[in-house]
C-alpha cells in the first residue's frame, strides 16, 4: 500500500488494534480494507480478515494494547499513519470508522478521539464545534499518530502498575495527552460512540479496578517521576471543583485558536503541530 500524505482530507493508513471476547471481535464493522490486529482473552480467535490474531488470557488492558502495537509494527513497519486502539464492545451511535478516518485525514492530530460519554458529559464539551480540543479523555477508541510510537505512557502504555489498578495506565495516558499534545488532541463531536458493555459501577467488567486511593497515589508518583510534577486539575473527574464549574466552557472558548474551521486546518494549528512534533524524541517532521 502506498503512503498517504496527511492533510486536506486525504485518507490516512490506519491499523485497528482491538482486544476482547471473540464474539465481540467478530461484530466490529471495520472498513473492508482495514488492517486489523486482534487479541482475544476468552478463546483463540480465527484469523479471518485480520492481519494478525493474538491470544492471551492473562494480559491486562495495557499489556494487551502493547502486544497489539508490537504486532502491528512488526507486521506493517512504518506503513501505518495512525494506530487506532479500540475496545471490543464499542458501538457507534453517529458516524463510524470510515468517518473517523476521514476526520483524522482532515485534522491530522497527534491523538484523535470520537465523542465518548465521558466527554459528552463534561462541561468542556462544546456541541457547536465539529472538532474541538480533547479536554476530557477516554480510551474506548483512540487514534495515535505514528510520531508518538516510542513515547512511554502513550505508545506503549505503562503497564508496570497493573497490579494496583488497570486504570493507572489509562490515567497516565490521559495526563500525558492533556499536558503534552493539547492543541493536537482532537475530539470529533459528530462521531459518537458508546460501550455499554463495560459497567464500572456494578462491576460488570473484567477491568481490574483496585483501591481508588492507592490507584491515585500510584498515578501521582508515576507521573511525578516521569514529568517532574503532577497537577490534579488536569484530569477533570479527579478535580470536583473543575468538573462542577461550568466556567470551564468559557475557559475552553478562550482556546479556540487551534480549533478547525469547516474542517480546514488553520495556520495556527499547523504551526502548533510543527512545534509539538519538533519537541518529540527523536524530533521528527509532522506528516
Amino acid at each position: 500500500m502506498s503512503k498517504v500524505v496527511l492533510g486536506g482530507g486525504s485518507r490516512p493508513v490506519c491499523a485497528y488494534l482491538v482486544q476482547g471476547a471473540v464474539a465481540n471481535l467478530a461484530r466490529q464493522a471495520f472498513p473492508a480494507d482495514a488492517r486489523v490486529y486482534q487479541l482475544s482473552y476468552d478463546v483463540p480467535a480465527p484469523l479471518g480478515a485480520a492481519a494478525r490474531s493474538l491470544f492471551s488470557n492473562t494480559a491486562s488492558w495495557a499489556e494487551g494494547r502493547n502486544m497489539l502495537l508490537a504486532a502491528a509494527i512488526e507486521h506493517a513497519g512504518d506503513a501505518i499513519d495512525y494506530y487506532i486502539f479500540c475496545d471490543d464492545d464499542v458501538v457507534f451511535t453517529a458516524g463510524g470508522f470510515e468517518a473517523f478516518e476521514r476526520m483524522l485525514g482532515e485534522t491530522r492530530p497527534l491523538v484523535g478521539f470520537p465523542l465518548m460519554p465521558k466527554a459528552q458529559q463534561s462541561a468542556t464539551f462544546d456541541p457547536a464545534l465539529r472538532t474541538q480540543r480533547a479536554l476530557a479523555i477516554d480510551e474506548q477508541i483512540v487514534a495515535v499518530n505514528r510520531r508518538l510510537v516510542g513515547e512511554v505512557g502513550v505508545a506503549p502504555l505503562v503497564a508496570e502498575h497493573d497490579d494496583v489498578s488497570w486504570y493507572v495506565a489509562s490515567l497516565i495516558f490521559e495526563y500525558l495527552c492533556l499536558t503534552r499534545y493539547g492543541a493536537l488532541s482532537h475530539q470529533y463531536n459528530e462521531i459518537v460512540v458508546e460501550n455499554n458493555g463495560h459497567i464500572w459501577e456494578t462491576g460488570g467488567t473484567l477491568y481490574h479496578r483496585g483501591d481508588t486511593a492507592q490507584m491515585l497515589s500510584t498515578v501521582e508518583a508515576a507521573l511525578t517521576a516521569m514529568t517532574g510534577r503532577y497537577d490534579t486539575a488536569v484530569i477533570e473527574q479527579f478535580d470536583p471543583a473543575r468538573a462542577a464549574n461550568h466556567a470551564a466552557r468559557i475557559e475552553h472558548r478562550s482556546q479556540l485558536e487551534h480549533i478547525l474551521v469547516d474542517g480546514r486546518a488553520s495556520a495556527d494549528l499547523l504551526a502548533g503541530q510543527d512545534k509539538v512534533c519538533a519537541g518529540l524524541k527523536p524530533a521528527l517532521p509532522c506528516p
